[in-house]
């Protein structure tokens, strides 16, 4: 819209009809009221003649707004202006029409005592007054239901945009937005921080364009090292809400991929977080744009894009990440983004500590075992040297991997090694169990052996010892025939046949017992090698599992 040719009341009235939104309509009236030729007397007649809120409030406020310093004095110098703008701040119909005319004499620096003349409250308390009421407004949880919320609405939208950035200042935009959503999805009670979110939402919405050109510029001065930066820049919620409509509103792309870029520094993550997925998403020239020509704020892209305070990423991302956040937290000038990058660049760094310490954990558990299983190899060595380099020698077990941190897998990896040596370890059980098969055939075969033999020797024994006291009865018997008539041999015989007899039985005994003690000491012996063995057996077994 070329304002330069707007010189008439109907010419302006005209204009403001075609506008799309509250923000093109205060835009109309501002370039109009700034022009070095700025039609006063259109001004005039509309203040006069129309009665319409937004007109009449808009046409008020432009009075306030010419810069031409000649103008200005002699509007200053108008008594009929000055009357018009006090009835107006006396007796306006709406809250916004009299704090505009309150405003606007208070802006043009009119005499006090002209002033007094009309008033009978100085227009600044008039003002004060007026916009204390409507900030107590906050607290009333019936606000958005109450019948003149749309003029409510329209008092901040047309009226004092900074004091409600001011109002709003310090609030956290996720925290607001996220009790904002419930209250609507659940219809829950509404309270002061949903009042000023819902306000901030719907006054940003009707300036359309304007609402985000103005964002814009408070980013801009808050993320540069300017001196006209205000603390009012630093307001969270309104770039929040900004970053959610820019897409809507800025139909050209470039204040949207400007807001993005802006956004990219909000003091809010999760603005951050959304305004450097919309770019990645949507605008894939931006990336290589911001690599060539601003490498800080394209480290806040590859960065923010991330969920703040995340640390569920790979180590070399951590790592990678840590030397941009402090570059970021070195190189952005906003308190509050540098705080957050140094918040989150601590988090990476204790989950990086965390994640070295149970990668060397994980790294000597491994190492503890092949260790466990090398001493044990060794304990076999001493148990049974032969069974050691027949079987166990023979075996090169698979070393420790070498894993370093980078790889995310190394638990697998480790895992994977555990479960091979064990594996490599059981399968030499089988071999060991054969190599004793063998083993214990050639230590219990000499035993074996002299089992058998005793067990003749006792046998022979057994027959010997019935032979005997059977001969040694009868031999004295025939000795005496030869001397004796045979029946003193037969006498005397029996008695001396008797005698030895029982001696001899008494040999037989003595011999028995001998002989079955010396089988029995073999049966035992093979027994005990027997145990010694199979117990041998287990503990080369046992020492095999780890």
């Amino acid at each position: 819209m070329n304002s330069t040719t707007l010189n008439t009341a109907a010419e302006i009235l005209e204009a403001f009809r075609t506008c799309e939104n509250a923000g093109e309509e205060i835009d109309l009236f501002e370039s109009v009221a700034t022009r070095p030729d700025s039609p006063l007397e259109a001004f005039v007649e509309i203040l006069k003649e129309v009665k319409l809120e937004a007109i009449l409030a808009l046409t008020i406020q432009a009075f306030g707004k010419i810069t031409d310093a000649d103008v200005k004095e002699r509007l200053k110098q108008s008594s009929d202006l000055l009357k018009l703008l006090s009835e107006q701040a006396q007796s306006g119909k709406t809250d916004l029409i009299r704090w505009s005319a309150a405003t606007t004499i208070e802006n043009l620096g009119f005499d006090f005592i002209s002033v007094s003349r009309h008033l009978a409250e100085e227009p600044k308390k008039i003002a004060e007054k007026i916009m204390q009421l409507k900030i107590k407004r906050f607290a009333d949880a019936n606000l958005t239901y109450s019948n003149d919320y749309d003029e409510y609405l329209r008092f901040w939208t047309y009226g004092n945009y900074n004091k409600l950035r001011e109002v709003t200042l310090g609030l956290d935009y996720e925290v607001l937005n996220l009790h904002w959503t419930k209250c609507i999805k659940q219809n829950d009670s509404k309270d002061e921080d949903f009042n000023k979110y819902d306000v901030c939402y719907k006054v940003i919405n009707s300036l359309a364009l304007k609402g985000i050109k103005e964002i814009n510029a408070a980013l801009e001065r808050a993320t540069s090292v300017m001196d006209d930066n205000s603390h009012l820049d630093e307001n969270e919620v309104f770039e929040g809400i900004g970053n959610t409509f820019a897409s809507l509103y800025a139909k050209d792309g470039d204040h949207h991929i400007k807001n993005l870029i802006l956004c990219l520094r909000s003091n809010n993550y999760i603005t951050r977080f959304r305004a450097a997925n919309n770019i990645l998403n949507n605008y894939p020239s931006v990336p290589d744009e911001l690599k060539n020509n601003n490498q800080i704020i394209y480290f806040a892209l590859l960065t923010f894009k991330n969920q703040y305070k995340s640390v569920n990423y790979s180590f070399n991302e951590l790592v990678d990440w840590s030397k941009k956040l402090l570059i970021l937290s070195e190189s952005l000038w906003r308190k509050k983004v540098k705080k957050d990058c140094e918040v989150w660049r601590n988090d990476i760094l204790t989950e990086i500590d965390k994640r070295k310490e149970a990668f060397k954990a994980r790294d000597n558990s491994s190492k503890k075992l092949k260790t466990n299983l090398e001493k044990q190899l060794q304990e076999i060595k001493y148990t049974n040297s032969l069974v050691y380099e027949q079987v166990i020698s023979q075996k090169n077990f698979t070393p420790v991997p070498q894993v370093h941190i980078e790889k995310d897998n190394y638990s697998s990896i480790f895992d994977n090694y555990d479960k091979s040596l064990r594996q490599e370890a059981s399968d030499l059980r089988d071999k060991v169990s054969k190599f004793y098969e063998q083993y214990k055939s050639s230590k219990l075969k000499p035993i074996d052996e002299e089992i058998k033999q005793e067990e003749e020797s006792h046998k022979n024994t057994l027959l010997i010892s019935k032979i005997i006291p059977i001969v040694v009865f009868f031999i004295p018997f025939f000795v005496l025939l030869t001397i004796m008539h045979w029946g003193w041999a037969i006498v005397v015989g029996f008695f001396v046949g008797s005698w030895c007899l029982t001696f001899a039985e008494s040999i037989s005994k003595d011999i028995i017992k001998s002989a079955s003690e010396s089988l029995s000491k073999a049966k035992s012996k093979y027994s005990n090698e027997q145990y010694k063995l199979k117990d041998e057996e287990q503990k080369v077994l046992k020492l095999l599992h780890i």
